[in-house]
């Protein structure tokens, strides 16, 4: 699941890491947190500036349904930044930083995360 309210942003992300992982994009976080209550999903990657439900209050309530589900988050504040910091003691396990990583960089990051979390088929692909 992406969540991204810059739609070219998720676009982009999306793009990035269609070829190697299923993937699901909102631009709007209370639609995605409706779609994580119906459905199952492997990984979250969300922007902690979003209108609405900020991406700290998405966190809150996607750990408050799985504890364990890995959660990245795109920021484009560096890892000093206050809120960066409070998402990753919310267990939060990665930060990508605006401008994003090249996409070898991002899908590998997504694949630890999957791995290490046991959500990554032994063949390593679409989850």
């Amino acid at each position: 699941m992406i969540v991204e309210d810059e739609a070219d942003l998720a676009e982009l992300l999306h793009e990035f890491l269609e070829s190697d992982f299923e993937t699901v994009t909102y631009t709007d976080s209370r639609v995605a947190l409706s779609a994580f209550k119906a459905s199952s999903f492997n990984l979250v990657i969300t922007d902690l500036t979003m209108p609405d439900v900020s991406g700290k209050q998405l966190i809150e309530a996607i750990r408050s349904l799985n504890r364990d589900i890995p959660i990245l988050i795109i920021t484009g504040r560096s890892n000093s930044d206050r809120d960066t910091q409070e998402a990753m003691a919310m267990g939060c396990q990665a930060v990508l930083i605006k401008p994003l990583p090249s996409p070898d960089q991002i899908i590998a990051i997504v694949r630890k995360h999957l791995h290490q979390s046991n959500q990554l088929p032994s063949n390593g692909v679409k989850p």
